[in-house]
């Protein structure tokens, strides 16, 4: 694909991106071709940014496969997962690591 039909996507879904946070009421900011921002308040009151990145990808170069977005939806679901699994058995081992509470000695001499 050439890169005017790229940047036409990308300028296209930019447009789309700005006009539904405009029209939620934010303040959208260009600060590159491809990148808005706009600022946020926190929970406690504090102000944040957010930044919007849209971008076509190339995919792998020339005469090489082309960019696999399913691809990778499955790989970063996979990655997830994997690391939700070992977030759990971490905390299942130091569930099972836990000691229990020493009792004092006047509960023990009663």
């Amino acid at each position: 694909m050439k890169n005017s039909n790229k940047n036409n996507i990308r300028n296209a879904y930019l447009s789309k991106i700005v006009g539904l946070l405009k029209d939620a009421g934010e303040d959208i900011g260009y600060i590159a071709s491809n990148k808005i921002n706009m600022p946020v308040v926190d929970e406690e009151g504090n102000e944040e940014w957010v930044t919007v990145t849209v971008s076509v990808p190339l995919g792998e170069g020339r005469g090489k496969e082309p960019y696999d977005g399913y691809g990778e939806r499955e790989s970063f679901e996979m990655k997830e997962k994997e690391k939700a699994e070992k977030a759990a058995e971490k905390a299942k081992k130091k569930a099972q690591n836990a000691k229990p509470a020493k009792s004092s000695k006047s509960e023990e001499e009663e």
